[in-house]
């Protein structure tokens, strides 16, 4: 099956585009990346991580990413966090990334 778009956003923004971020969740993967398509920050596939969810702390916001640990049993980094602008920014990107893992667990 061709990986297909699932979702575009911006997950943080800025006056700088250094800052900026955006996720793009499609039928195979979860990518974060910068304005620039070179700018990879996380890129996932669907099977490597058990589910995302929000967390707040310190008064941030972040989209946590368990990773499924048979496959990475070295890794030291099991549940990446990407920082959000927002707490509903947040738990609309965990909704969508879980959303998109049921679809593609589905084929």
């Amino acid at each position: 099956m061709p990986d297909k778009l699932i979702v575009w956003d911006q997950v943080r923004s800025s006056s700088g585009s250094e800052d900026q971020l955006f996720v793009m969740i499609t039928s195979h993967h979860v990518i974060f990346m910068r304005e620039r398509k070179d700018s990879i920050i996380l890129q996932l596939k669907h099977r490597d991580y058990s589910k995302a969810a929000h967390n707040e702390s310190d008064g941030r916001c972040y989209v946590n990413l368990f990773r499924v640990e048979e496959r990475e049993p070295y890794c030291s980094n099991k549940t990446p966090q990407v920082r959000c602008d927002c707490r509903s920014i947040a738990q609309k990107v965990a909704q969508q990334i879980n959303y998109a893992k049921s679809l593609s667990e589905e084929h």
